[in-house]
């Protein structure tokens, strides 16, 4: 490809190469050389020079440095920036509105580039709306978009925009963009009923267009509409621009492990029932005796629960929520263990420390006459 540029000196004015040595020139990009030692042409009042076109393939800043020496024998160097752009794309365009700001595991909608849902979707002054997509910059996935972002659209020609414009934010775990749009946020939302357009907007400096793709139709209903009429643009006065955190996603240990981990909890529970059968405990009573028989299923269903709970900490739970549902087991657990063991027990003050039966000999002693 044709890389065309000019000279000037520092007041601007052209360079005549004419009585120079050759022009040659360095193509660099991030600092590593991709081509050494072209010479540059002249081409009317400009010069050019040919590079490979595999070199300019991928999309960023490249700079073109040019070495000369001109009549007197002094060396000079100059240098021109370029930037080539490539194509912006996006892909897995998911989202839905739910009552509750919490991130909803499945996505029941999903559009292509420049589709728009066919269902009208409804929302309320309770409702959020959660996108996530992926971006792309020539087919490649890309974390370093210029910007992305979310709104809501109006459709009167007197009002452009009912939110401010919500930047998405990029999830490095799932390689995707994220945003949260909050339908009862006062300050960002306008609440005026009405059908609006829910609008993708990204863009990129090296994309050579802007992507702004209506996404679906959303019908908004608020219980209370504020009075008169939707302002103007003159008059709105929703800020430009807002964020939305959102919390990491918890990653899932992997197969093996959780199996180890399985593993480990059977280990502890046999241990649990080895040491029991060492305490003398008197396991004949349990099937007879209906009061110690419950008490001893109460406990042990305390104790699986707690190894129960302990898996689900691994596999799903946060410490928090662990910690809570252990510490409304752990009070039960210790009350029934203690009363079921202690029926079992082979010592008490109201029964016989020997458990056959006493035969028991009488002599009579006869004084003889």
């Amino acid at each position: 490809q044709e890389l065309p540029f000019q000279l000037s000196n520092l007041v601007d004015e052209a360079v005549d190469l004419s009585k120079t040595s050759k022009l040659k020139c360095d193509l660099l990009k991030d600092l590593t050389t991709l081509e050494s030692g072209k010479i540059a042409s002249k081409s009317g009042a400009n010069y050019k020079i040919d590079v490979e076109s595999k070199n300019l393939k991928e999309a960023g800043s490249f700079t073109l440095r040019c070495n000369f020496t001109n009549e007197k024998g002094v060396n000079y160097q100059t240098s021109s920036n370029y930037l080539v752009k490539t194509e912006l794309t996006i892909s897995e365009l998911m989202f839905d509105i739910v009552q509750s700001k919490k991130v909803p595991q499945v996505y029941r909608y999903q559009v292509k580039q420049g589709q728009t849902a066919q269902e009208q979707l409804e929302a309320n002054q309770n409702s959020f709306i959660y996108i996530k997509f992926r971006a792309s910059l020539a087919g490649k996935p890309s974390a370093q978009i210029t910007f992305a972002g979310v709104r809501l659209t109006s459709q009167e020609a007197r009002l452009k925009y009912a939110t401010s414009l919500i930047e998405a934010l990029y999830n490095r775990d799932t390689q995707q963009y994220e945003a949260l749009i909050d339908i009862g946020d006062p300050e960002h939302v306008l609440p005026y009923n009405g059908v609006y357009n829910l609008e993708v907007v990204i863009g990129d400096e090296l994309a050579q267009t802007t992507i702004k793709q209506s996404i679906a139709k959303v019908s908004l209903l608020f219980r209370k509409q504020a009075p008169n009429d939707p302002p103007t643009d003159a008059t709105n006065q929703l800020p430009s621009e807002i964020q939305h955190n959102f919390p990491p996603e918890r990653r899932k240990p992997s197969a093996i492990l959780t199996l180890i981990f399985l593993v480990a909890i059977g280990v502890v529970f046999l241990i649990f029932l080895g040491v029991l059968g060492k305490l003398n405990l008197n396991f004949g009573r349990f099937p007879s005796d209906s009061g110690v028989a419950l008490k001893m299923i109460l406990f042990l269903a305390c104790v699986f629960a707690i190894l129960g709970l302990l898996v689900l900490f691994w596999i799903k739970f946060n410490l928090m929520q662990t910690l809570t549902y252990l510490s409304i087991l752990i009070l039960p657990t210790i009350i029934l263990g203690n009363s079921a063991l202690g029926s079992l027990s082979l010592i008490h003050i109201s029964e016989p420390t020997r458990q056959a039966e006493i035969s028991y000999a009488v002599f009579c002693l006869k004084k003889k006459k």
